[in-house]
């Protein structure tokens, strides 16, 4: 990522990704739209047909209308941080300790564990 809040002084940091197995892997996922998505190392990673980048704000936007032709309730209160937290609640609820839950998501802090909140107090819970 060229940039990140949570990198030094807002620059980038390198997000490692591991295969995974089936039903979804990463690693598989990226080679396939890659493959279907040809381009140089210079273009963005997301785009549209036209060559216009997905910007964040706009993947956003692209997302609650989807939430909101599926009926989900309270869709306008997804937001691009909605992912990062699904993820931590995710790892925590099948039992990831949270240290390596902190570490995955990059906090430095303890406010991870403001978004912990469908995992509940769980055995085994080290802060």
């Amino acid at each position: 990522m060229r940039r990140s809040k949570t990198g030094p002084e807002g620059k980038g940091v390198t997000i490692h990704i591991g295969a995974a197995t089936p039903p979804v892997c990463p690693v598989k996922a990226m080679a396939a739209y890659l493959t279907a998505h040809p381009g140089t190392a210079s273009d963005p990673l997301f785009q549209y047909a036209s060559g216009q980048a997905l910007t964040r704000e706009r993947f956003v936007e692209e997302v609650r209308q989807l939430l909101y032709a599926a009926q989900v309730p309270q869709a306008q209160k997804y937001a691009g941080h909605s992912f990062r937290i699904g993820a931590a609640t995710t790892a925590a609820t099948v039992g990831t300790p949270d240290w390596l839950i902190r570490c995955m998501g990059r906090w430095k802090s303890d406010a991870v564990y403001r978004h912990l909140h469908a995992a509940g107090d769980r055995p085994g819970r080290v802060r």
